[in-house]
């Protein structure tokens, strides 16, 4: 990834910096600034969020193949499976349940 230049938010607790870009990736407009009749500085909205933010918060979810960014235990995709436990069906029982 590149430089992060991180500008000046336009007021507390915006994510873009007075021209209307994101704070983080300066190369991203999320809004456009004008001024109001009365000369105040207003801002029309182009974009919620910034993709290339929720791009990278995307990537930080994503920890295992199994999703959801959480390490379980158990077997995982292409590992041999573990040895059966001690915790089996009995034979007379199959996958069916009661005999016919």
């Amino acid at each position: 990834m590149g430089a992060r230049v991180e500008n000046k938010p336009a007021f507390q607790g915006a994510s873009f910096d007075k021209k209307g870009f994101c704070i983080v990736h300066p190369t991203c407009q999320l809004v456009d600034p004008m001024k109001d009749e009365n000369g105040k500085v207003c801002y029309e909205e182009l974009k919620r969020c910034c993709p290339n933010c929720v791009s990278e918060k995307n990537k930080l979810k994503k920890g295992t193949s199994l999703g959801g960014g959480k390490v379980r235990e158990g077997r995982t995709h292409g590992t041999p499976a573990r040895e059966p436990s001690s915790r089996q069906r009995s034979a007379s029982r199959g996958r069916g349940g009661r005999k016919p």
